[in-house]
This record gives structure tokens, sequence and C-alpha cells, in this order.
């Protein structure tokens, strides 16, 4: 086993640039926004490494410091809202942590201002725990929080769920869940109870077939790890990325989403789906277990040959679900989105193929906020899913 700050554990992988990629494409619009609820953020990495790589490449801390300061300077509106955005970057080994004050202390003397870098030498978990404490009356600022550990078991699932619930809305995770190392070694009875741990339950052992492959248990894993989360720390949206060692081609880890607010989960999944485009990595919707449906591979994720054919299957599938029912569009969008692997757009052609079948019906509302005034789906207008039985065509 390496040490933290060995540099061969060190080495930049091609899931972690996909990992890398994905946060900072999400800090642009994460940024936009959240700048409209408060003019002080906060940002936190639990896990930040050296902040450089040993080839040179930026890690996550600097990445997110540059995101930041470019939007400060491209964004008129951004530089007028924004006062302050704290940045916590927390190290528990002693070399990565003096890289890593280095290079923010380099960095931060380039940036704005309003770019406020701390680096603290310890474990996250203590820091969690003292933030927790600290707001235990109170609110923390607007927050996102990196939380990418090398291994699971330091990390109770109850930590997880008191941190999340400290604000109602617009306090985000975004977690490096270690599903494959959990698979590996969920029959050793030494590693169930760190499972357990991490789970915050122990019911994963009844819902696991001994005879399931190292994929299909880290999937359900994260499966389960998605569901704690809704029920037990009250997240109201998660969003899984599989991420594929670039030699195995078997799962390593889901980077997992974690928010209260539709827009996050809109935007963080155009931002996966986009990402997924790439067949060595992939987008997994939490209500995909493999083993029961062999349809929805990682090789299969993004718009792929047979895309088309898909979305007819999904079009086919929301009628089946919606079957008779008025909902409207919005509606919809926060009850499956995080349950498939379709961008909004996507939705829209398939309400295109069941409007042409006759199979959907739509009433504009033009006197909401996002309703349409005559074509289109808005997302505030009704849609009318026509009960297709037989009696309709006796």
């Amino acid at each position: 086993m390496y040490e933290d700050s060995d540099e061969r554990k060190l080495r930049k992988k091609e899931q972690t640039e996909m990992k890398h990629r994905i946060l900072q494409l999400y800090l642009n619009p994460w940024l936009k926004k959240i700048s409209t609820i408060d003019s002080d953020l906060l940002y936190v990495d639990g896990f930040a490494g050296p902040g450089i790589y040993p080839d040179g490449s930026f890690g996550s801390p600097l990445i997110a410091m540059d995101m930041a300061d470019k939007m400060l300077s491209e964004s008129p509106r951004l530089d007028d809202r924004l006062d302050s955005i704290s940045y916590i970057f927390i190290e528990a080994d002693p070399e990565n942590y003096r890289k890593l004050n280095q290079s923010v202390n380099d960095r931060k003397e380039v940036v704005d201002d309003r770019i406020q870098p701390v680096c603290i030498h310890g474990k996250f978990e203590n820091w969690a725990e003292n933030f927790i404490d600290k707001y235990e009356y109170g609110t923390p600022p607007p927050s996102l929080i990196f939380i990418d550990p090398f291994g699971y078991g330091n990390i109770p699932f109850e930590l997880i769920s008191s941190l999340f619930q400290l604000r109602e809305s617009s306090l985000e995770l975004l977690i490096t869940f270690m599903a494959g190392k959990m698979a590996q070694w969920m029959d050793d009875p030494g590693h169930q109870k760190a499972i357990s741990k991490t789970l915050g339950t122990e019911q994963w052992m009844n819902e696991i077939p001994s005879d399931l492959c190292k994929d299909k248990r880290a999937e359900t894993l994260s499966s389960i790890y998605q569901r704690q989360l809704k029920y037990e720390a009250n997240a109201s949206f998660t969003m899984p990325f599989e991420m594929v060692e670039e030699t195995k081609r078997q799962t390593c880890y889901y980077l997992i989403h974690v928010t209260n607010n539709w827009h996050g989960l809109k935007v963080m999944k155009e931002t996966m789906f986009n990402a997924g485009a790439d067949d060595k990595f992939a987008y997994l919707g939490p209500d995909h277990t493999g083993y029961e449906d062999e349809q929805l591979s990682f090789a299969e994720f993004g718009e792929t040959d047979d895309f088309e054919q898909r979305i007819r299957s999904f079009a086919d599938e929301l009628h089946d679900r919606y079957n008779g029912e008025e909902i409207a569009f919005q509606e919809i969008l926060e009850e499956t989105l995080d349950q498939n692997i379709f961008k909004v757009t996507h939705y829209r052609e398939a309400f295109r193929i069941l409007e042409e079948q006759k199979k959907l019906e739509v009433e504009h509302r033009p006197y909401l906020e996002n309703g349409n005034k005559s074509r289109g789906y808005g997302r505030d207008d009704l849609l009318k899913f026509i009960e297709m039985s037989l009696e309709r065509f006796i």
C-alpha cells in the first residue's frame, strides 16, 4: 500500500481527469446560480491532495480557484454580485499538505482578491464535525463540498447526513463513492463493518445476491447509498457517474452529486451526460440495476447509434407511467429526472413522439412563468397522457 504522498498513488489517471472535468464544468453554472442567493459562498475540498500532480497539472484545489477567477473576469453580473468565495482545502498527509499549502499560496497571488483560500492540515471528518457544531443553531453560507477520499470506511454516513442537512437548500455534495473496492471486499467480515458504516445500514448484506459479478455488486451498493441519501439524509436528488478503471474495464467508483435544488440536478445531469460520450465512463441512474435489465450498459451511455430508438422506448415508458394522468412537465422532471439517462431535451423529443401518436395532448399555460404560448413544452405546461385501453378502440 502506497503512502498518500507517494507519486505512484498520485499519478493522474484518466478517471481523475474526467472527475476534474465534471467538477470544472459544474462550477461555472453553480457560481452563476448560487451567487443570486448570497454574495458570500463556500467551496470545500475535503481530500485536497498536493494541489499539483507530479506531471505539473493542476489538482482540484487550483482548478476550483482558477474557474472562479476566470468567471469573475468574464462575467460582469457575477463580478457585481459576488463579494467573496471562501475555499477550504483539507489534507491529512504531511507532505501533501506542505505541497498543497505552497501551491495554493502561489496561486492566491495571481487570482482575484475575493478568492480566499485556507489550507487545513487534518482529517476531513474532524473538520466536518466542527463545521456541524458551528452551525448547529445557524446556517452556513451556500456551499459546494467535494468529498474525494482514496478509500472508504472513515466517513460514516451519519456525518454525511448531518452535513447535508445544515441547509434546507443551496448546500450540495459531490462524493467519490468507492463502490468498486467495496464490491471487491464485501465478502470479507473485516470489511463488512466499514461498508455498513459508510452506507449507514447493515441491510445491504441481505440485498446483494452472492452470485453477482463485481460490477453489479458495485452498482447495487451505489443504489443503496443513494437510497440512504434520499430517505435518511432527506436529499431530494442524487446523480451518479460511473468511473471505470482505465485498464481493467471494471467499475472503480461512482461520483455522486447530492442536491435539493432541481436546477442543480438538471445542470449536473447535462454535465455528466456530455462527459459520458467517451465510452470509458458512464452515467447510470440510481434505479439502474443491471442484473435485472441488461439494456443499459455503461458502453451504451451517450447519444449512441441506437439513441433514436431509445428515445422512442423512453416515450413509451413515460406514457405507461402517466397513462390517463394530467401533470405539469416540471412535476414529471422532479419525479423522474434522476431515475434515467435522459436530459430535458430528450424528454421533449419523447413528448413530440407521443403527440404524433395521439397519446399526448398539451395545455399551454402562458400565464405561468414557464408556460408556452402555443408550441413546445414549457415546464409549467400541462401534459395530458391519453389513456390507451382496449375500450378506446371498440
